[in-house]
């Protein structure tokens, strides 16, 4: 499935997003894997059954891939069961970053037959260092200001308003907020998404005196 980015979005602001999803593993800045958090014991496989399975080195399922490459989010994965799975996953946290996504399906063959991707290469705005900084704070601003009434996964699937109505509710945003913070300092200092600040959504919550 390839989601077409917003013509606001940048792919700091989607690593960001994505950041808040505990079951997406970044291997560059561009390129994820979706990790089952607890494997399933093996199963036995069809005699007359073809399967294309890919694990980590610790041993953990990927249940899929997401890559950003021309301007598209693609998420990758091998049975509708899981294109669904990954839909409920990575929609309501990228809320108005992307669009409605193309649906492409391919054979096991086809897939086998394919050259990897190239994960190393980054996306370029075209702007300088000010005006993608004022660009991207600006989207992140909108994108999080937006994301308060819609449901987070990490939230228990409740919008991050009605968490803070409940003492659980506040442990679980104090976590989200910060897995946001931690991401947007894993990037190099200087860089746009360093200096993001999500003050204003502690404060906006109500949950400031949380912070430490």
């Amino acid at each position: 499935m390839s989601y077409p980015l917003k013509p606001e979005a940048t792919a700091d602001a989607i690593g960001l997003a994505l950041a808040a999803i505990p079951a997406l593993h970044p291997e560059s800045e561009t390129f994820w894997n979706w990790t089952e958090p607890q494997p399933n014991a093996r199963r036995r496989r069809p005699a007359d059954g073809q399967t294309f399975v890919t694990t980590l080195g610790d041993g953990s399922l990927v249940l899929g891939t997401l890559e950003l490459k021309d301007r598209m989010l693609v998420l990758e994965v091998n049975s509708q069961q899981r294109a669904e799975r990954g839909r409920a996953l990575i929609e309501p946290v990228l809320g108005q970053l992307i669009g409605p996504p193309l649906t492409e399906a391919r054979t096991v063959a086809q897939l086998m037959a394919s050259r990897p991707a190239d994960k190393s290469t980054a996306l370029s705005s075209g702007l300088s260092a000010d005006e993608e900084r004022a660009v991207l704070h600006a989207t992140l601003d909108r994108h999080y200001m937006n994301l308060l009434d819609e449901p987070v996964p990490m939230l228990g699937n409740t919008s991050p308003l009605v968490a803070t109505k409940t003492a659980k509710g506040r442990e679980r945003l104090v976590a989200w907020l910060k897995l946001l913070e931690n991401g947007a300092a894993r990037h190099a200092s200087g860089t746009p998404m360093s200096d993001y600040d999500l003050s204003w959504m502690w404060e906006k919550l109500g949950i400031t005196e949380l912070r430490r």
